[in-house]
This record gives structure tokens, C-alpha cells and sequence, in this order.
């Protein structure tokens, strides 16, 4: 939260733009561990800190207001959709923030674990330690074996190349190369080099799935990367983002930070990741095309994943976006150098990691996308909590007992189509011309409350479509300026054409209807209960998480997608001398890996002195170089 930080501490609530005169400050998340354990809630509106109304205050001055010495308390009066309540009065600890790296561990099936590691900082290899420990722990309670982890990287955007060294070493073998870099900053010619030294905490015998997609860039590129190489586990997903740079972070008077580009990062098997080359503009006119991922007979996604990027279900996605605005992009389209895996496997470099099962995310489709950004989900979920009076756990009962129904969803389309109608002219009525006060986004904390537009008449729905906005307001202005009525026909059929385009984004209501649906209902539970309930509540419906799933519990096609190719294993190895090298490799390196798995285990990494089941710092990474190591914080960028 934005409480944090300055040198004081925070309750792990913040206060995000907004404009001055607002009477309140709304939430729109509280975290875990801090704000949210002591009673603040998504959605409340906060009325007074410290006895003083924030009526008013500007935003900086209640950000103020919150922040404190560590350990001091902060009194809120607080507002609250659907309570029974008209005020409620809160006490937070300020405390310094500090966000977890590891969102959830779960397990998703009998002998199935799951790991959400949303980033790379100081400590992120001793929280994920802590938490493959307790899942450990808790099977052993339970009698049950864990044989397969999910890994879950997706929308992970990197960090400190340290921290992506330090995960990795719980996942490899010991002895196992894990990133190298090269770059002037080392001297000319020279490499740095990281290799694990210490046992793996994760044993050789678990199957291991990475998760990712199309956000998954940086230092979760290393550990994908090492992963997929050693042939330590299987990648399932969307190609990732493809940042294969090294940064570090020199300081400047003033409290200011330069982070400088000082070498690229390549994988065990010498690839470099990197999708985006600055060394020169693009071409004027030129497009970036990638491939539509193959689909088998029966429409699901093949094994093998191909070679080019998947195509996103949602073209408007971070990742593209990002690269689009880059001032100098260009992704190379010739054929990319074709690198072996330890057993074998072809793997190619540039243009990020492709994995090893292709599945497809989530559809985001047009009408869906405009009402996320405009927040109507969030605005619907205080209208549903205000008109269901009750404790949280009365309220989430009732939304979860009418999921059948789709009551809810039914009651968004009605709340959607009301305040979207138009009253005035369209050009003025959309919501995407309103100011970004009026539209709560997921990127900030909290946000001065706007009143909500009056609901239009009946006079035809506004077309929501971003893409669709601009380019009809441009052509209407255009078709004004002639005052001597010759665009008459021009602006009758323009007036077709909008209802011709809101017919149809209307019609995505029902062609959208399990997404829009589950939108409504995550709107309304994400004010109800905590973050990690909220996400373990959401993944038996995701279909990356179903597809690693698939994967991870499946040992005989985990085996097979990770087993040597069949031209460096055939079937009579003496045939032929070079393939019976490769096999005799291939077989002497799984050997090696069950000697290991016998070695490792989760008791072995622990001193002595160590209570049972606790988990000691992953060591120091041995570094092998040649030149100069460069100063400052080292980010895998």
C-alpha cells in the first residue's frame, strides 16, 4: 500500500489520485498481513483518521494523516457497502510494508502442490523455502506423498537477479549452471557465471510444472529458463515476455536512482531470451507477426508448443502493449538459432521462453475489457453489497448460492445496461472520456469517490470499445464542421453504423457470458474475503492452471514431454556410435538424478541445530568470472 515508506510506516492502505473537495477516500485494496488483518476492506470508504473528518484533504495530506512511526496506531472511521453498520471504527498498527513475494501455497489435489510467486526481491528464496516446507509438512501430517509442485509465474515481471539465482538453487541439482552474463561492465570477453551449490530443497523425485505467460519476463525468465534447459521440469502456458538484460541500480543525489543496461543474460544452454532489439528503429509501417498456437484434432492445445509466440486472447494485453511503445522495437523474424537441452530437446532462442504445453489464458473479449477499465465490476459489486445486507460471510454465502441461477449476472447486465444508456450525446455520454478519478483500476490503492453518472433513458446504449471510441468522435467532428448540410447522408449513416456497433457489443453480453459472469462474481467476493481465499477460490476455473494440472499429475506424459528425442535415443543404439554416446549420456544423467533425489531431501538442507521442518537461507551462489563484477543492486531487466 502507499501508507508505507518516506521513512515512517504505513497500515498497508493507501490513497491514490483523486480530485480535492471528495468526502471520503475510497479503498480499493488492503493487504494481507496488514490493513486487511485489521478489519480495512476493499470498497470502504474512509470518513475521519484520527478523529479528524478528511472531507476535502488533499490526497498527499491524508497520506500524511496515515503514515507514522512503526508500531503506532492510526484510528479510522470507516463506511462500509452492505453493513449492518452506518460508521465502523478501526484501529491499524503502522507497520513498514513489506509485500510478499509468495501470494499463496496450496494444495490443488491429493498429491498436487501449488505456488504463486508474483516477484523476485531480498528474501523471495527463503519465503518460497518456507512455503514448500509447509506444504511438505502438511502432506507428511496427512499421510500423503507430494509428488508434483505447479510453480505459478504468470503476470511475475522479475526483479533482483540474486533472488532468481537463489530459487532456482531449491530446484535444481547441485552443480547445475544457472545463468550466465556477459557484458562490457565484466570486461571484454568475460562471463559471469552462477551455478547452484547446495542440494535442491525441491527432491529430484517431485515432478516439477512451471506456469507461465506473456508477463512473465526478467528474472522468472532465469528460472523458467533453467527449468526448461536441465529438462528439471515442464514449462506449460504462453511464451513468456522475452527481457533478457541485466541492470544495475547506481544512486543519485537527491534520493534518485540511475539503472543502467550493462549485459545481456543467457540460459544454460546459451540462449538469450531477449525479444527486443535497440539497436536500431523499426521499419515505418512495419508490423510484429506472430503465430497462432496449433491446436489438435479435438481443439486443445498440443503438447509440443510452437515455435513462434502464441497469440494472446486479448490483443490489447500488458506484454504487447509494452512492447509497442518501446521507441525502438524490433524483433528479429529470421529463423532463431535452435539450442539442446540436457536431454536433447530443441529449444530456440530470442523472443522470450516457449513452453513446452501451449494453453491459452483466459478470452478477454471486447465489451469485457471496456467495462474492467472502467470499473463497472467494482461499481456493481457496492451496489450488490448494499442492497444484500449481512456479515461477509452471510453475503458470500448468498452470492455462492444463486451462482446456479446466475441471479448476479443478471442483475450486472440490467446495472450495466442502465447506466450505460445514453442520455446525452454519445460523444459526450462514453464512459471513456471521463476523468480517471471516475473509473476505480486495479493499479492503485485507493481513490477519491466520484458520484455515479445519472442512468440515462432509453435512448440507445453508448458504445463502450475503446478502439471504437476515438475514431467515431474524430469522424462525427469531422462530418459537423461542414455547415452547408452536404454530409447529410455522411451523418445518417454514421448514425447507423453507431447502432449497428452497440447492437453488436450488446450481443457480447450472452457470447461473453461465462467471462462477464465470473468477472461479477470475483467484483463481489474480492470485498469479502482475503486476497490467497479469493485466488485459491478462482484457480479450479482457470484454464493455465487446469492445463499444468493435467500435466503435473500425469507421470507418464511428464515423462515423455521431458525424454531425449528420438534421434538421440533410438530405439538400437548400437546402430549407430554418436546415438549411442547421446543414450549412454542421457542414461547416466537420470542415474545421477536418483542418486541425487536419494541424497536430497527436505531434512538435508537443515543444520543440525534446526527445529525440525524449518529451512535454512538457500547459500550464497557460487560465481565463476573472469572480469570485473559491476557495483550496485544487479537486476535481471
Amino acid at each position: 500500500g502507499g501508507g508505507g515508506g518516506g521513512g515512517g510506516g504505513g497500515g498497508g492502505a493507501g490513497a491514490g489520485p483523486a480530485q480535492k473537495g471528495s468526502p471520503s477516500i475510497l479503498v480499493l485494496s488492503a493487504l494481507e498481513g496488514y490493513a486487511y488483518d485489521a478489519g480495512v476492506r476493499p470498497g470502504d470508504r474512509i470518513l475521519q483518521i484520527d478523529g479528524r473528518p478528511i472531507s476535502g484533504a488533499r490526497v498527499e495530506e491524508v497520506k500524511n494523516m496515515l503514515r507514522g512511526e512503526p508500531g503506532t496506531q492510526v484510528s479510522l472511521l470507516l463506511q462500509r457497502d452492505g453493513s449492518t453498520q452506518e460508521a465502523i471504527p478501526i484501529d491499524v498498527q503502522r507497520a513498514e510494508v513489506r509485500l510478499p513475494d509468495v501470494s499463496l501455497a496450496t494444495m490443488m489435489a491429493p498429491r498436487t502442490g501449488y505456488v504463486k510467486l508474483d516477484g523476485f526481491s531480498e528474501g523471495t528464496a527463503e519465503e518460497l523455502a518456507r512455503a514448500m516446507v509447509r506444504l511438505y509438512a502438511s502432506q507428511r501430517a496427512a499421510g500423503e506423498p507430494l509428488e508434483s509442485l505447479v510453480l505459478d509465474l504468470r503476470d511475475n515481471p522479475g526483479g533482483l537477479l540474486d533472488a532468481a539465482v537463489g530459487v532456482s538453487q531449491l530446484l535444481v541439482p547441485q552443480g547445475t549452471d544457472i545463468v550466465s552474463t556477459e557484458g562490457r561492465v565484466y570486461g571484454e570477453g568475460a562471463t559471469l557465471k552462477y551455478r547452484s551449490v547446495q542440494p535442491p530443497l525441491l527432491p529430484p523425485s517431485t515432478r516439477l510444472v512451471v506456469l507461465v505467460n506473456g508477463n512473465t519476463a526478467s528474472a522468472a525468465e532465469i528460472v523458467t529458463g533453467v527449468v526448461q534447459d536441465t529438462d528439471r521440469g515442464v514449462v506449460v502456458g504462453d511464451r513468456t515476455f522475452g527481457k533478457g538484460l541485466v541492470q544495475v541500480v547506481e544512486p543519485l543525489p537527491g534520493g534518485r536512482s540511475l539503472k543502467l543496461t550493462v549485459a545481456k543474460y543467457f540460459t544454460p544452454s546459451g540462449r538469450c531470451i531477449q525479444a527486443i532489439s535497440y539497436a536500431k528503429p523499426p521499419k515505418p509501417g512495419a508490423e510484429l507477426k506472430v503465430a497462432e498456437p496449433k491446436a489438435d484434432e479435438a481443439g486443445s492445445p498440443t503438447d509440443r508448443a510452437p515455435d513462434a509466440a502464441p497469440a494472446d486472447g486479448d490483443d490489447e494485453g500488458a506484454a504487447r502493449r509494452r512492447r509497442r511503445q518501446e521507441s525502438y522495437t524490433e524483433r528479429s523474424l529470421q529463423p532463431n538459432p535452435v539450442y539442446l537441452t540436457s536431454n536433447g530437446r530443441e529449444v530456440q532462442t530470442g523472443g522470450g521462453i516457449a513452453p513446452d504445453v501451449a494453453a491459452a489464458g483466459k478470452p478477454v473479449g471486447a465489451l469485457e475489457r471496456s467495462l474492467i477499465r472502467q470499473g463497472a465490476f467494482f461499481r456493481f459489486a457496492s451496489q450488490w453489497l448494499r442492497e444484500h445486507e449481512g456479515t461477509p460471510t452471510q453475503q458470500a454465502q448468498l452470492l455462492e448460492s444463486t451462482r446456479g441461477s446466475d441471479e448476479a449476472y443478471r442483475d450486472f447486465v440490467r446495472f450495466a445496461r442502465e447506466r450505460y444508456m445514453a442520455k446525452r450525446p454519445a460523444s459526450d455520454a462514453s464512459l471513456a472520456s471521463k476523468p480517471a478519478a471516475e473509473a476505480p483500476s486495479a493499479a492503485s490503492g485507493a481513490q477519491k469517490e466520484s458520484p455515479p453518472s445519472e442512468a440515462g433513458d432509453a435512448d440507445g446504449w453508448v458504445v463502450q470499445d475503446k478502439q471504437l471510441v476515438e475514431p467515431l468522435r474524430a469522424l462525427e467532428k469531422a462530418l459537423s464542421r461542414d455547415g452547408d448540410g452536404q454530409r447529410t447522408r455522411s451523418s445518417s449513416e454514421l448514425k447507423a453504423l453507431r447502432r449497428a456497433l452497440a447492437s453488436e457489443e450488446l450481443s457480447q453480453f450472452e457470447s461473453q457470458h461465462s467471462q462477464i459472469a465470473a468477472d461479477v462474481r470475483e467484483a463481489v467476493l474480492a470485498r469479502l474475503l482475503p486476497p490467497s481465499e479469493r485466488l485459491r477460490a478462482f484457480l479450479r476455473d482457470d484454464p493455465q492452471v487446469l492445463a499444468a494440472l493435467a500435466v503435473a499429475n500425469d507421470e507418464a506424459r511428464y515423462e515423455a514431454l521431458l525424454a531425449p528425442p528420438a534421434a538421440y535415443a533410438p530405439a538400437f543404439p548400437g546402430d549407430d556410435a554418436t546415438a549411442r554416446t547421446t543414450a549412454d549420456a542421457s542414461a547416466k544423467a537420470k542415474a545421477n538424478l536418483r542418486s541425487a533425489s536419494r541424497r536430497s531431501s527436505l531434512g538435508s538442507t537443515a543444520r543440525s541445530d534446526d527445529p525440525p521442518g524449518s529451512t535454512p537461507p538457500p547459500t550464497t551462489p557460487r560465481r565463476v568470472a573472469s572480469g570485473g563484477v559491476a557495483r550496485g543492486r544487479v537486476w535481471a531487466a
